[in-house]
């Protein structure tokens, strides 16, 4: 027999536990075991104002920023979307459902301005973030050691002799060929690539390298 959900969506009263919603096995809640913030309002309490737009708790602020480090979420706008609409973030965050998220712009100001400003400005601590390197990851293909670069031309040119280049083609509005992700990607060329004996120990799995 052929049922139909005809039931209305707009009921008053939900019975709703988001604790047992999230899994027992996930991230957060390791973190959340070992995570104590139960001294942070007390020592952040004279930098907050009593007048003014209400502010935000800084116990939230410092979980909304665990949460973009540990699950890969770099843009304000992006972290605070998923907080809003993601059951296990909202937990963490000790949100109920109807609480609201923090704007991306007062987020992103208390980032930039007053947090990784105080570390490097205030106390002098230079923040470096690790870049995997998985350009020597297989022993039997060519590295990123086996390119050599010239800073002239800006170019690389691989152990058959031929070039990779950030651009093949002029733009007429000029590009830096500097990625979201801060980086500069030089490409070869299929052709080269295509006709090329080393192919195997260089890109077997794409059209260049």
């Amino acid at each position: 027999m052929m049922g139909s959900n005809d039931k209305p969506q707009d009921e008053l009263f939900y019975a709703f536990n988001l604790d047992e919603i999230v899994p027992h096995d996930h991230l957060l809640r390791d973190i959340d075991r070992v995570l104590d913030l139960s001294n942070l309002r007390e020592h952040l309490a004279p930098f907050y104002s009593y007048t003014g737009r209400p502010s935000i708790d800084p116990e939230l602020m410092i979980r909304m920023l665990l949460i973009g480090y540990c699950c890969g979420i770099r843009s304000e706008r992006q972290l605070c979307y998923e907080v809003t609409m993601n059951l296990a973030y909202r937990w963490f965050c000790k949100l109920k459902i109807t609480d609201k998220v923090p704007d991306h712009s007062t987020f992103s100001k208390n980032r930039h301005g007053r947090f990784l400003g105080w570390m490097v400005n205030g106390a002098n601590i230079e923040p470096h973030v690790p870049v995997w390197d998985r350009g020597n990851e297989k022993q039997d293909r060519f590295g990123r050691a086996d390119f050599t670069y010239d800073a002239q031309a800006d170019l690389h040119t691989c152990p058959n002799g031929k070039e990779l280049r950030r651009f093949w083609r002029s733009y007429q509005k000029p590009r830096t060929g500097v990625t979201k992700a801060n980086e500069i990607k030089y490409r070869s060329r299929k052709r080269d690539c295509d006709a090329c004996p080393m192919k195997e120990q260089c890109c077997p799995n794409t059209d260049i390298r």
